[in-house]
C-alpha cells in the first residue's frame, strides 16, 4: 500500500515528517517504509510534487530513486509512506498514477482535519512569516464573506473529489481530539494511520512555531516598508528578522506595541456558533464517516465557543514615536545584512554537499 500524507498546513506536519524520518529504521522494521529521495529535503518528499511532470511521465533521477525506494518496499514485504503538504495541489488521478508507476495498486491519502477556525489564525500567522502584509481584520473578513467557498475553512474542497475517485481511500486525522485526549499527533498518526502501537517521537516540538500577534502585527508592517518581495528573496522574512534580532529585541517590541497600541487595536469575533460552522461540521461527519480517526464524539468533530483576536492598526500605530523608532532601528538592521555565517549561503551550500556525500 502506498500513503501519501497531504497535510494541510498548520497541522503539525513538520513535526510528523521529522519524526517520520528520525524514526525511519524502526518505522520500515514494523513494516512501513518512508524513504528518503532527495536530498535538499530529505525530512519530506517536496521534490516529488516538484518534480510531478517528471515522476507521473515516469522518467528523470527522481523517478528512478523512488522508483528504487518502492522495490526496497517491496523487497521488505513493507508499504511505502511519502508526506508532502504540496500533494494538496495534485488532482486525485495523479494519486492513482503516482500509485501506478510506483506498482501500488492501493492508495490511501492522509489528511489531518483541525477546527477551520483556530486554522484561519494559523493560516494567516504563517502569510505575515513569510512576507506578506495583509491585517488580519481584512484576511478574515475575506476568508468569512464565503465560508464554504474558503479552501482555508472548508477542508471537503480539498478532500471531496479523493472521496468521489473510486480507486483511492481517504483516511481523516482528528486534529482537534488527539489535541484534546494530550496525545502526541505522531503517535496517534502511528495508531490511527498506520496500525503501530507506541510509536515515540525523537524530536520534541515542531519546527515551526507561532509569533505573538504583536510581532506578527510588526513583521507585516515591516514587510510593507522595506518592500520585501518573497519570490525574489532566498530566506524566509521571519528567518531574516530573526537573524538579526535577538530574544530581547523582541520583547521590547511586543511590550512596546502592547503599549503604544491600546487605542490601536481591532478584534475580530470568530464566532463557532454561526450557522455555517455546524453546517460544515455536519457535511464533514456525513461525508467522511468512518473514515475520520478518532470518531467524533456527540456527533462533534470540533470545538464550540466564540474566539476574539485582536490586532493592531499598524499604520496609526507606525506614528507613535516609540514604534517609529523601533521600526527604523529594524529597517536599519535588516539592510545591514546581519545574518549569522551557519545561515550564510556558504554554509547552506557546504550542507547540500554533505548531505549529498553521505554525511
Amino acid at each position: 500500500m502506498l500513503v501519501i500524507h497531504i497535510g494541510p498546513r498548520k497541522t503539525a506536519t513538520t513535526y510528523l515528517q521529522s519524526n517520520f524520518y528520525r524514526n525511519r529504521k524502526e518505522l520500515l522494521g514494523r513494516g512501513w517504509l518512508y524513504p528518503v529521495v532527495s536530498q535538499r529535503a530529505q525530512n519530506a518528499h517536496h521534490g516529488v510534487v516538484s518534480s510531478k511532470d517528471d515522476v507521473l511521465a515516469e522518467k528523470g533521477a527522481l523517478f528512478k530513486r523512488l522508483k528504487r525506494a518502492a522495490a526496497q518496499a517491496a523487497k521488505a514485504n513493507a508499504n511505502m509512506l511519502i508526506s508532502s503538504e504540496g500533494f494538496r495541489k495534485w488532482k486525485a488521478k495523479d494519486f492513482v498514477k503516482l500509485g501506478k508507476v510506483l506498482d501500488q495498486d492501493e492508495v490511501m491519502i492522509v489528511y489531518t482535519l483541525r477546527d477551520p477556525l483556530s486554522l484561519l489564525v494559523s493560516v494567516w500567522g504563517e502569510t505575515i512569516k513569510n512576507g506578506r502584509d495583509t491585517a488580519f481584520p481584512r484576511y478574515a473578513e475575506r476568508q468569512l464573506a464565503e465560508p464554504l467557498k474558503s479552501d482555508v475553512l472548508n477542508a471537503l474542497i480539498e478532500l471531496q473529489p479523493i472521496l468521489d475517485h473510486p480507486k483511492l481511500r481517504l483516511s481523516v486525522l482528528n486534529f482537534e481530539a488527539v489535541r484534546r485526549g494530550n496525545e502526541d499527533i505522531y503517535t496517534a498518526f502511528g495508531r490511527h494511520i498506520l496500525g503501530l502501537d507506541g510509536l515515540v517521537p525523537t524530536r520534541e516540538k515542531p519546527a515551526n512555531f507561532s509569533f505573538p500577534i504583536e510581532i506578527s502585527d510588526y513583521l507585516r508592517h515591516l514587510a510593507r516598508i522595506t518592500d520585501y518581495d518573497p519570490k525574489k528573496s532566498e530566506m524566509l522574512f521571519s528567518r531574516l528578522f530573526l537573524a538579526c534580532h535577538s530574544t530581547a529585541d523582541m520583547e521590547k517590541i511586543t511590550v512596546a506595541i502592547r503599549e503604544a497600541g491600546r487605542d490601536e487595536r481591532q478584534v475580530v469575533r470568530l464566532d463557532r456558533d454561526a450557522e455555517w460552522y455546524g453546517a460544515l461540521e455536519a457535511d464533514l461527519i456525513a461525508k467522511l464517516g468512518p473514515r475520520v480517526h478518532p470518531l467524533p464524539v456527540d456527533g462533534k468533530i470540533f470545538p464550540r465557543g466564540a474566539t476574539e483576536i485582536v490586532s493592531h492598526d499598524m499604520e496609526r500605530l507606525a506614528q507613535h514615536p516609540e514604534i517609529a523608532k523601533l521600526l527604523g532601528e529594524s529597517v536599519n538592521k535588516l539592510k545591514a545584512g546581519r545574518v549569522p555565517w551557519t545561515k550564510s549561503r556558504f554554509m547552506r551550500t557546504w550542507r547540500y554537499i554533505q548531505r549529498t556525500l553521505g554525511f
